[in-house]
């Protein structure tokens, strides 16, 4: 497998949790949970850094960086509006170097972590799973 610094999440992905979470919250709501979970989220024993969110109707992008030893890898939550919620996808990148050893694939699976539980949700609900 070719080295990447990059991951990110969609709906056909190979690595089924890296696939496309839908869930059925409100779009504010679910936007609102992540920016509340960033800051509480660690790397190394560094804080994580919410940088901004930007708004529009059906759309909410939040970003966000990660330290990774003495790098800064960024992080970028998507929200779509969907018919019974919401559609949630997340990218991660290195700044630099080619390879990340897995790192961005476990920032997007600690902020889902996170999520999950901001919202408190149960493992059995079936709001991550499948489309609204």
């Amino acid at each position: 497998m070719k080295p990447t610094n990059s991951a990110a999440t969609r709906p056909d992905h190979e690595d089924v949790q890296l696939r496309t979470r839908y869930l059925r919250l409100p779009l504010a709501h679910v936007a609102a949970a992540i920016k509340v979970a960033v800051p509480t989220l660690r790397t190394y024993g560094r804080r994580w850094r919410f940088v901004e969110m930007k708004a529009e109707p059906a759309v909410v992008v939040l970003r966000a960086q990660v330290p990774v030893l003495v790098f800064t890898d960024d992080l970028v939550a998507t929200l779509r509006a969907a018919p019974d919620g919401c559609r949630l996808d997340v990218a991660s990148a290195s700044r630099v170097g080619r390879g990340d050893f897995g790192e961005n694939r476990r920032h997007i699976l600690q902020l889902l972590a996170a999520l999950h539980t901001q919202l408190g949700l149960t493992l059995d609900e079936p709001r991550l799973d499948e489309p609204c």
